[in-house]
């Protein structure tokens, strides 16, 4: 008897596609913890603002977080209502 083939739907997650999600997500997560960490060291130690610039490079990165969370989905709704022209959307 033949065997047949179970075919993959567009929709079908295996395991590459979850390990390649969860590498990339985690190196972001790391390398923002670096920069952050980093930032907070430049402000405090080498640029020697001290607890002034602990205080202001946490309001600046905190503002940037609540900035980037209100903008990304309203960016993403006018994506979405775009019209399809030569180059896609």
């Amino acid at each position: 008897m033949a065997r047949t083939r179970k075919l993959k739907g567009p929709e079908s997650v295996g395991a590459k596609e979850i390990f390649g999600v969860t590498a990339l997500s985690t190196n972001n997560g790391f390398a923002a913890i670096f920069m952050s960490t980093m930032f907070m060291t430049f402000m405090t130690d080498y640029a020697g603002l001290g607890k002034m610039g602990a205080t202001l490079a946490t309001v600046l990165l905190l503002a940037a977080r609540v900035i980037d969370a209100v903008d990304d989905p309203i960016q993403g709704f006018i994506m979405d209502r775009g019209k399809i022209g030569k180059h896609g959307k």
